[in-house]
């Protein structure tokens, strides 16, 4: 799969989590490494904030998340990272941060 195809899988299963028609924006957080994915999101709906139930999600996405970190953190660990933040607007934009954070946080 490639860093695209995740990205689409990724923004599909946030919009079709949300149960509302109208919202303003969707945020998904991840805890990534090879091995696991974990996730957790809001959404904002009418001015407040609602849990994104990722248990809707496809299967795949949290092994897309571990194969864009395999993908995205070489091998000599110049551009590591294991927590990613997905915003997801409405018309479509979408954006991806990431960050590395110690283990036990």
């Amino acid at each position: 799969m490639s860093v695209d195809e995740i990205f689409a899988l990724v923004a599909q299963n946030i919009q079709k989590s949300i149960p509302v028609s109208e919202w303003e924006k969707a945020e998904l957080f991840a805890r990534v490494d090879d091995s696991s994915a974990g996730i957790k999101g809001a959404y904002w709906s009418k001015g407040e904030a609602h849990s994104l139930p990722v248990h809707d999600f496809d299967w795949e996405v949290e092994f897309a998340l571990m194969d864009l970190h395999e993908i995205m953190t070489p091998e000599d660990q110049s551009n590591p990272w294991n927590r990613a933040v997905v915003t997801l607007l409405p018309s479509g934009e979408f954006n991806m941060e990431f960050s590395m954070t110690e283990e036990d946080e």
